[in-house]
């Protein structure tokens, strides 16, 4: 990036009795990269859905000194009347610094956040399986909790890098599955 910032925009909608997922690859991101990324989400209150979204960072000539220089990410989620359910907002920049750096997360080269909403996903059942689902796997660190006005959960992965994260995230993604709509997805073809 000589200047500016690079913007991804995704808008989605589960609408009228619909199961909407929505599990993107990871965005790489290069050095001195920009980019903004906002998900907005509508869910009808009789709708739900899965959504994520993941970021890992690759220095090509492998120094692996300096990550992506800005990294801000936005997910709104609403109901179809325009009511925000809730909003989740980071912003994280490297200024240049080398990425061993504890508070550029550490020795984690890789993140996902996971939106599951409606249809029992903010229950402890669906609350405990997601974190039983996640404590056996190597090289993340990762935390469960529930959305807003229990309309759902949300987790976040923290990994050590793309392999890592693309694990824990078909785990945590098969889970809500399977807890959401009762039955278990077969694998998914890339």
């Amino acid at each position: 990036m000589e200047r500016g910032f690079a913007l991804q925009q995704v808008h989605l909608e589960a609408l009228g009795q619909s199961h909407l997922e929505y599990v993107a690859d990871p965005t790489i991101c290069f050095p001195r990269s920009r980019l903004t990324s906002r998900t907005d989400l509508c869910v009808a209150e009789d709708a739900s859905a899965i959504l994520s979204d993941a970021f890992m960072w690759h220095d090509p000539r492998g120094t692996q000194q300096i990550a992506f220089d800005t990294l801000v990410m936005e997910t709104a989620i609403r109901r179809p009347n325009g009511s925000l359910l809730a909003l989740d907002r980071s912003r994280l920049t490297t200024a240049r610094a080398p990425l061993d750096n504890p508070a550029l997360l550490g020795p984690y080269r890789a993140f996902s956040t996971l939106f599951a909403v409606g249809r029992g996903a903010a229950s402890e059942a669906a609350l405990t399986a997601v974190r039983a689902a996640l404590v056996p796997l190597p090289g993340i660190y990762a935390g469960v909790s529930r959305l807003p006005a229990e309309i759902g959960l949300w987790l976040r992965i923290l990994a050590m890098d793309g392999a890592a994260l693309r694990t824990a995230m078909d785990r945590a993604w098969r889970t809500c599955h399977e807890v959401m709509l009762g039955w278990a997805c077969d694998r998914r073809r890339k």
